[in-house]
């Protein structure tokens, strides 16, 4: 006679959200009773751990809707990127089959877009809204994962919305003079042009050359199609603006290969040096101008972080060769302090946010803030480039 096996018996020590997932994940197996007896420890009657929270369910008027209102832990809000928790909510709602307060995971969380922050400029509180766009993705079901190359792109064309939004300031508005202007032009056409000389853009081997007389008609097709390469990257430039060589560097970027592994090392030292030449010359002039005004501080404090977060990458070789992880051996503030972020951009609300967001001061210590570099920046370009629907999900428990 066959002996019979016995369930295995599985312990699971609290009632936390890790505890319960590993117990649905069990049980949601075939025929599971039979292969494990699973028992649940947890000190208390309540479950969820750290997420645990009751709904006021007293009694209401029969013409007034029950709010069901989430009463213990405070706010509940979800990132749009949370894939796998809202793949295993979604999973627990189709369970339940609408035998709750809420039917299904649409009616429990709401997209939520609407984030305020506040920062302390020039002796008082300013408040900083943001409203994120939304897309039409859903979270449960993720997305497409986009490449650092992408990232660093969509950051470059940030710097240049925000830019122009400085320029949009007529005590920012250097160039009113028609004559100023003409001259500002030549001065930075020829800036211009003197990078580009310094580049491969613009040279042509002797190697080349010869060829070029050997097989004429072959590299005639080559010159149009050179010729197209470099028109693409002068595209709409404004050589009005100092925000032309950011404009140039996220043509050139935008031109280039999204696996970085084959890009040339002299196009990403161009959009490196296009970088340096647009910060060196424009910060101290947004400083002198409109460093006193709250709208533009906080704009050039973003594009001062978003910057740094750019040239950091490129010359920690990230971008070439180096992964994320080479990036942990430093503290993130100092990070950036080495790729000459300010010191008031390092302390600012975007910065301690995401300190505040990881719990990034060990024993609660704010004067030592500490987050690896490398973590750091997957936080951010996931929380901002792969939200699904929204940046957040507003659990409707916590609303009124």
């Amino acid at each position: 006679m066959s002996e019979i096996l016995k369930p295995k018996k599985i312990a699971i020590l609290g009632g936390g959200i890790a505890s319960l997932t590993t117990a649905y994940e069990l049980t949601s197996q075939p025929g599971w009773d039979s292969l494990y007896d699973i028992t649940i420890y947890q000190t208390g009657w309540r479950l969820g751990g750290k997420c645990a929270t009751g709904r006021n369910i007293k009694p209401h008027a029969p013409d007034y809707q029950p709010d069901y209102r989430i009463e213990e832990h405070g706010l509940h809000i979800f990132f749009g990127f949370y894939e796998n928790a809202f793949r295993l909510l979604k999973q627990c709602y189709d369970e339940v089959g609408g035998n709750g307060p809420f039917s299904t995971i649409e009616d429990a969380f709401k997209p939520h877009s609407f984030i305020v922050l506040e920062e302390y400029i020039n002796q008082n509180w300013v408040t900083l809204p943001f409203n994120f766009p939304t897309n039409s993705l859903v979270p449960w079901e993720g997305g497409g994962i986009s490449s650092l190359w992408k990232y660093i792109c969509t950051t470059i064309k940030f710097v240049i919305q925000t830019y122009a939004e400085i320029e949009n300031y007529d005590q920012f508005n250097l160039y009113k003079s028609s004559s100023v202007s003409l001259a500002k032009q030549i001065a930075l056409s020829k800036e211009v042009m003197e990078f580009l000389s310094d580049s491969s853009l613009l040279q042509f081997p002797s190697q080349l050359i010869q060829l070029f007389f050997q097989e004429p008609s072959f590299w005639g097709k080559w010159l149009n199609n050179i010729n197209q390469y470099i028109g693409d990257i002068f595209q709409d430039l404004d050589f009005n603006s100092e925000g032309m060589f950011l404009k140039l560097a996220y043509n050139l970027a935008q031109s280039l290969p999204e696996n970085t592994k084959i890009q040339g090392l002299e196009h990403q030292q161009l959009i490196l040096k296009l970088i340096d030449r647009f910060k060196e010359h424009l910060i101290p002039q947004i400083e002198s101008k409109g460093g006193q005004n709250p709208d533009i501080f906080w704009r050039l404090t973003l594009i001062d972080l978003a910057l740094a977060n750019i040239r950091g990458l490129f010359v920690d070789e990230v971008i070439h060769f180096r992964s994320l992880d080479s990036l942990d051996e430093y503290n993130y503030i100092d990070w950036l302090r080495k790729h000459g972020a300010r010191e008031s951009s390092v302390k600012s609300a975007f910065i301690r946010v995401l300190y505040d967001l990881v719990y990034g001061f060990p024993e609660g210590n704010t004067n030592k803030p500490q987050l690896a570099a490398g973590t750091a920046i997957r936080i951010l370009t996931t929380m901002l480039f792969k939200y699904n629907g929204a940046i957040g999900k507003c659990n409707q428990g916590w609303r009124r």
